[in-house]
């Protein structure tokens, strides 16, 4: 609130507390990632093709909002309130991920496996390094996180080479 100019007072007017804020935070940073998702999620024809589009828009996201993200993800490993609320985020993607998955296993593009915890193990790992990677620099340089990462993904759900 220092830095804002404002007082203390008028973070109430608009928030009951941080959590609420954080859980507001996280609701609007999740709206902006879903259709980036979606490229993927609802994805026709070449799954690899819309598996990389998709993951470069997570790229140009996280490239923005990553200092943000990281510090929601720190905050909820000792704060009740806030792990709850990045659970829920993470949460969301772990679902449509792991529909894509099951989506995939019936018509035979990727071979049987466990969808639901391949699909958290994936988002686990890919928000960790995103972090990492992109959550400290938001001038770092996405791109190479974001091919690491698909190429995991790509691999591990579609094989090596398609």
């Amino acid at each position: 609130m220092d830095e804002t100019g404002l007082r203390r007072s008028s973070f109430y007017h608009y928030f009951r507390d941080r959590h609420d804020l954080v859980v507001g935070l996280l609701e609007k940073l999740a709206a902006e990632l879903v259709p980036m998702n979606e490229v993927w999620f609802r994805a026709e024809g070449d799954r690899v093709a819309n598996l990389r589009a998709g993951y470069e828009g997570v790229g140009r996201f996280w490239a923005r909002h990553g200092p943000v993200l990281r510090a929601v993800a720190d905050a909820a490993t000792h704060d009740r309130k806030v792990e709850w609320a990045h659970r829920r985020f993470v949460e969301r993607f772990v679902r449509g991920t792991a529909e894509r998955i099951r989506a995939d296993i019936d018509c035979g593009q990727i071979a049987p496996l466990d969808a639901e915890e391949t699909a958290r193990a994936l988002i686990l790992m890919s928000e960790g390094v995103l972090n990492e990677k992109l959550g400290r620099d938001h001038r770092a340089d996405w791109r190479a996180v974001v091919d690491t990462l698909a190429t995991i993904w790509q691999r591990a759900l579609y094989g090596r080479s398609r």
